[in-house]
């Protein structure tokens, strides 16, 4: 059995701050092959996760402890869509091929799951605008 608990997250959370990106994952899959990825994302309030997308894959989020910012856009860069999970919110699933980006407004744990298995982000699923940052979403 696989157990998500406070000291796990706050164990993320130190992780993520002494990481040079200020995030970290932890893997709850065995394997980058299986059908169904699942891990933990520990942010910090200034990393940056830039604007990007998933072709043909789904992804859901959903906040285990903090505050973050989602981003939905269109192909122009301009905001379509937006959440705080935190407030009243707990879990976002984006569809494939939207770009989206997420930006902690406070130290931050997510549960992400999508379907598996995991590919590296293409160039052409990098966003061509910079999107919503850190800066930007200070509450």
């Amino acid at each position: 059995m696989k157990i998500v608990d406070d000291t796990l997250l706050a164990e993320l959370l130190g992780k993520a701050a002494a990481a040079p990106r200020r995030r970290t994952n932890y893997n709850l899959h065995d394997s980058t092959e299986e059908p169904t990825n699942r891990l933990l994302n520990a942010m910090q309030p200034d990393t940056v996760i830039a604007p990007h997308r998933h072709p043909g894959k789904w992804e859901l989020f959903s906040l285990l402890s903090g505050r973050i910012g989602v981003y939905l856009y269109d192909d122009a860069g301009r905001i379509t869509e937006t959440v705080t999970l935190g407030d009243g919110v707990r879990v976002v699933e984006i569809p494939p091929n939207v770009w989206h980006n997420f930006v902690a407004q406070e130290p931050s744990v997510a549960l992400e799951v999508k379907p598996g298995p995991y590919a590296p982000l293409a160039p052409e699923d990098a966003a061509p605008f910079p999107g919503v940052r850190p800066e930007d979403s200070a509450q």
